[in-house]
């Protein structure tokens, strides 16, 4: 049975944004910084459980390692100024470059051909198109995998109406990071761009790097439990698994 999930993001109404500057939260998270490659890769492959086998508001019982197996083809829809044009390929450049066995991955002009669509519409437009809208979002991906874990549909919503530049690049980039397989956010790293809560932040971190490449390892497979997956890394990585909960 195939599973369509929407994964519902922090980007919020102004209101919400502009309580969160002026409130205090909670102590704030670190940096991803490790003392080495091998710390790095450790802490990577912790936070992979929290990021690659749930959803963030749906699928969250999943369970098991997702990911594309065919060639992913991308078509923006919608109003994308020439500017987002050139930020999407910039960074499709950069995963191709970064994650070296994720399949091959471009922009096509025909929506025929696109097995990944990005939305850039006004928020009253996503609204009327997309039944399964909940109000107060600015952004949402859905994605849509086989029993076998593997990925083959998915949909990038962007109300370009509320945000800049700034913050449409950072929506894109979150949102494609989100339906290659990285489906849930965390609290670990502020640096991070699947750090929860609003940012405009553009870059992804090196644990943002780490992980998609273990979601992407030949070491690994779509369907694979935590366990599974996690044993497989550590060796790999020549690491020490954390030990099993009695």
């Amino acid at each position: 049975m195939d599973r369509i999930i929407r994964r519902r993001t922090a980007w919020l109404l102004a209101v919400l944004l502009l309580a969160a500057l002026v409130m205090p939260g909670p102590a704030a998270a670190e940096k991803f910084s490790p003392a080495d490659a091998a710390e790095g890769r450790k802490q990577a492959l912790a936070l992979l459980e929290t990021c690659a086998f749930s959803g963030h508001l749906a699928d969250q019982e999943r369970g098991m390692l997702i990911r594309w197996g065919d060639a992913i083809t991308i078509y923006a829809d919608g109003a994308p100024t020439r500017s987002d044009l050139s930020e999407l390929d910039s960074f499709l450049t950069l995963l191709a470059f970064r994650v070296p066995e994720l399949p091959p991955i471009r922009r096509v002009d025909n929506p025929a051909e696109a097995n990944v669509v990005i939305h850039y519409l006004k928020l009253a437009e996503i609204r009327e198109l997309e039944t399964g809208y909940v109000e107060g979002n600015w952004g949402f991906q859905t994605y849509t995998y086989h029993a076998d874990g593997q990925i083959f549909k998915a949909q990038i919503w962007l109300a370009r109406d509320k945000t800049g530049l700034a913050g449409r690049t950072h929506m894109m980039r979150e949102g494609l990071v989100s339906i290659l397989g990285l489906t849930n956010v965390h609290t670990s790293y502020t640096d991070s761009i699947l750090h929860q809560g609003w940012s405009t932040r553009e870059n992804l971190s090196e644990v943002d790097w780490l992980m998609l490449n273990m979601v992407y390892s030949a070491h690994v497979s779509p369907g694979w439990s935590w366990p599974q997956t996690r044993d497989a890394l550590s060796a790999f990585y020549q690491l020490t698994p954390e030990a099993e909960t009695p």
